[in-house]
This record gives C-alpha cells, sequence and structure tokens, in this order.
C-alpha cells in the first residue's frame, strides 16, 4: 500500500519541508523587523539577474526533474488491476488522491454540507482573507507577527485538509474502514 502511493508520500514530505523552510524565514523576518532591522531574503542587499541566469537556472531544473519522472515511469510498475467492468465497482471506489479530502468529508458529514456548503464556504473565505486583514505594517515580506490571524486560519485550513488527504490516502481500507499503515 506504501508503494503505490509512494508519489502522495514524497509530495507530503516536501510539503512538509517547504511549509517548515517558509515558517522559519517568516520567524527571522519577525525577528529582524522587531529588532528594528529591514528585513531582506538573505540577509544581503543584493540584487539577481532573472536574464538569462534565472532562466537557464529553472530550465535546467525542469529538464532534470522531466528526466527523473519520464525514468520513474518506465522503472516503477504501475498498479493494474483488471480490466474495468461496469457492472463491478472496487471495493473501495477511491477517488484520486487530490479529491481523498472531499471523499474523506462526503463519509464522514452529508453531502449538502461536505460538497457544496463547507468547501464554498472554504474558497471563499481563502478568497476573503487578503482583503479581512488590511494590515499595512509587513511591508512587502512574509510575516507571522503582523498577520497573526490571517497565518493561522490558513495554516489551519492547510493542515486539515493534509490531514483528511492523509486518512483518505493511507488510513482507508476496504469497506471504507480504517486500517494500518501496514
Amino acid at each position: 500500500m506504501i508503494k503505490d502511493n509512494l508519489a502522495v508520500l514524497a509530495m507530503l514530505c516536501l510539503l512538509g519541508f517547504f511549509t517548515w523552510l517558509a515558517v522559519t524565514q517568516a520567524i527571522q523576518n519577525d525577528r529582524q523587523v522587531h529588532a528594528h532591522k529591514r528585513p531582506s531574503k538573505d540577509g544581503s542587499a543584493r540584487r539577481f539577474p532573472v536574464w538569462p541566469d534565472l532562466v537557464l537556472s529553472e530550465l535546467v531544473c525542469a529538464l532534470l526533474i522531466t528526466a527523473v519522472l519520464l525514468t520513474w515511469s518506465l522503472l516503477a510498475p504501475a498498479p493494474l488491476e483488471q480490466p474495468a467492468n461496469a457492472a463491478v465497482s472496487p471495493n473501495p471506489a477511491k477517488a484520486p488522491w487530490y479529491f481523498l479530502g472531499v471523499q474523506e468529508m462526503l463519509y464522514l458529514v452529508r453531502a449538502r454540507w461536505a460538497g457544496i456548503t463547507v468547501l464554498g464556504l472554504t474558497v471563499l473565505g481563502l478568497f476573503a482573507l487578503p482583503y479581512l486583514d488590511r494590515t499595512p505594517t509587513a511591508g512587502g515580506q512574509y510575516s507571522i507577527r503582523t498577520r497573526r490571524t490571517v497565518y493561522i486560519a490558513f495554516q489551519s485550513i492547510f493542515w486539515l485538509w493534509i490531514l483528511l488527504l492523509v486518512v483518505g490516502v493511507f488510513l482507508r481500507g476496504p469497506n471504507w474502514e480504517f486500517v494500518g499503515l501496514y
């Protein structure tokens, strides 16, 4: 089961790493603002040229990632089952990994609440967050202290969605019952 979901596991690890990196940089920016220093991205005031240096490095990264994904798709066996039969659905009929959070909500809550109300209010709330918090003191830097309400609201929704995804991918088995990782 873990090897079938290796891509989702890798994505979750990368998601955790980059969230940690962003929070660490935001805390550093908060400390510099609190000490009345001007926060900078890397501690210096250097400028980096975009053309052709950044564009070339992005091209090289895109080619490397494409090569890794192509190699992985050729070497990893596809978790295929028997040919599709319209009369028999697999047990459990799971949605793709990116919709498993919605499927988990549909299992836990009535369809009208989970599919329409909760998702609609979540999307509208995330769209409204920048307009609800109009604090001008952050100065274009990623900061937690100056935008605490928005930060907590976004992180709460974000990690709740990740939790629903993990439960749907790794902890659901036959008959949509809870199972262990192994």
